[in-house]
Order: C-alpha cells, then structure tokens, then sequence
C-alpha cells in the first residue's frame, strides 16, 4: 500500500511540475533526485551558455564540481519562450536528459550544444532552426531517432558523430551542405535517406555506419570525397549517378558486403584505395572516361574475378580479355584478379 501510495505521489508531482503555471521567459529542468523514486524537482534555468545556471545554488554548485547533473529526466521550454534565438556551444554538454524540445525561437544549434548527453533518446527540432553546427549532438550515443526539418540548411561536421543508436535519417532538400564525419560511426544507421537536392557527401560523412544496407545517392552529387562510406561493412549495392565525376581516395575501402557497383561514364578519377578490401565485389568495368587511377584501388578485393575496361580509353586497357588493368602507356599492371 506503501509503495502504491509513492508511485501516485510521483506521478502527481510529475503532473504538477508538467501542468503548473510557468513563465514565458524561463526554462525549467525537472530533476529526479538519485536517492528516492517519489520526489521530483523543478529548477529554472537563468542561462543556457557554456554551462546552464540554475536559480538553486545548491544544484549549481553540483555542476560545477561535477561537471554534470545526474537525474534530469526533461527540459521544459514554455510554448513562448523568446529568450534566445540559438543555443551557445556546450550549453547541455555533458548534461543528462532524456528529451529536449527546442523552442521555436531557435535558430542555430550551435557546436557541442547536445554532445555527449549519453542519456538523450529523443529531440525535437523546430523548423526555424537552420543550422546544426560541429559537434552538436557527437556521442548522443541513446538517441535513436531524429527529424531534421526542411529549414536546415547545412549539418555541420561530426555533428551527429557516434550517435550509435541512430537507426534511420532523413536529410531534407534544404540542405545544401553536410561536413566532414557528420554520421561518422552511426554503426546501428540502416537507412539514410537523401532528398534528390543534397549536396555531394563530404569526406567520410558516413564512414563507419556499419549497419547501412544501401543508400540512394542524388543527382546533385559531383564528388564522392575521402572516406565516404569507409568501413559500411552491411552495404551490400550502391548506384552511383550519372552526375558522379571523382570518386575519392577510401571512398567504399571495407565495404565488406558490396557484391556489385556500376561506376558511371561521367567518372574521371578513382583515388587510392577506393574499393580495397570490399571482398565481396564479383566484377567490375572501368569507363572510357576514366584518365586516372590511383593505388590499391581494388587490394583485397578477394572475389574480384571479373576485371575490363570500356574499348576506347585511352589511358587504360584489358587487352586479351586479361582480367586486369593496365596503364597503356607504360605497360603497368594496375590491377588483376583471381583469374588475372
């Protein structure tokens, strides 16, 4: 009876704090303390900046010997809330809820704002936020899903960096630029979905998402840069679009599973190590267009049996149906195959 009696108390301060009037200009955290399961608290936040400060000394003092506050399970923006339009870099650092939604008086979210915040699984982005800056959620490693509205316009680099719960994502036709290591190490990303507009991928902005099973690349890509899907061990097909003029140096290296890639007439250079180590990719063409290719392209590709180039290039060659490449003017093996 006991015990009934505190869950009904809990839930009754819960409702309170959730339902009770609150001020337009001030954020609230609602703090569940670590030693009992009956008693929540609410604290107004004075100020989100490199720390958030609260009205009670006795917490802020906590955080400052600390450097985190254990137990808060939400912070609370009032529907009104104008106070500030971007929130500062590290401003929730460290800190531990488990949702945050962002006023829609935000419009930046700036480097470092939600990074490492273990305890994160959920966040609501307001469509008047149109950046999401270096870091902002690195090591949300809880968060498991997030929607990026169509009002961004460029996601910053690593901004989403070991987010490793993150099963799937949406990148909206707003964006028009996505960083360095962006999604670097979302190893449970499935499925990534990029609207026809997005820009071309940075270097190794999905590098590491070991669970991404495929991906749709847009037409507006020109380059695909270093590392781009380095390590997708679960990437099993890729089609690359006609768009496509470079594809970079460890671009697919240890894509494990990819059986097959079509490499377009519009690609010029394949760099270093493009393809090393995808031990499951059977055959492989080389365009006419294709002037240059770098070292290691196709190592450790140990299924490879099948290897030409398009008639007509004038800088590579099969001749004799070899199963290699060759550089024509110098007579250099370039690469070969099992049947080589």
């Amino acid at each position: 009876m006991k015990k009934q009696l505190l869950k009904i108390g809990c839930l009754l301060s819960v409702l309170f704090l959730f339902t009770s009037c609150v001020k337009d200009d001030v954020a609230y955290l609602v703090v569940k303390l670590e030693d009992t399961e009956s008693f929540y608290s609410r604290y107004e936040v004075s100020h989100f900046g490199s720390w958030c400060l609260c009205e009670d000394r006795v917490l802020a003092d906590y955080v400052q010997h600390n450097g985190s506050w254990i137990g808060i399970e939400k912070v609370i923006f009032p529907p009104n809330y104008v106070k500030y339009k971007f929130l500062e870099g590290e401003c929730f650092r460290g800190v531990t809820p488990k949702n945050v939604s962002i006023p829609s008086s935000v419009t930046w979210i700036r480097e470092d704002t939600f990074s490492c915040c273990f305890n994160l699984t959920s966040v609501d982005i307001p469509s008047s936020v149109f950046r999401i800056d270096k870091g902002a959620f690195r090591g949300c490693k809880s968060l498991t899903s997030v929607e990026i509205p169509s009002s961004v316009t460029e996601i910053g680099y690593a901004a989403f960096f070991g987010c490793s719960s993150l099963t799937s994502i949406e990148i909206p036709s707003s964006v028009t630029e996505i960083e360095m290591d962006a999604f670097w190490g979302c190893k449970s990303l499935k499925s990534m979905y990029l609207r026809a507009t997005t820009p071309p991928s940075r270097d190794g902005v999905f590098s590491g998402c070991k669970s991404l099973t495929s991906i749709e690349i847009p037409s507006s890509v020109t380059e695909i840069g270093y590392g781009t899907f380095r390590g997708c061990r679960s990437l099993t097909s890729v089609e690359i679009p006609s768009s496509v003029t470079e594809i970079g140096d460890d671009a697919f290296y240890a894509c494990e599973s990819l059986t097959s890639v079509d490499i377009p007439s519009s690609v010029t250079e394949i760099g270093n190590g493009a393809f090393r180590e995808c031990r499951s990719l059977t055959s492989i063409e080389i365009p006419s267009s294709v002037t240059w290719i770098g070292y290691g392209v196709f190592q450790d590709c140990s299924s490879l049996t099948y290897m030409t180039v398009e008639e007509g290039n004038s800088n590579y060659d099969s001749r004799g149906n070899c199963n290699a490449i060759i550089e024509t003017s110098s007579n250099t093996l370039i690469s070969g195959c099992k049947s080589t």
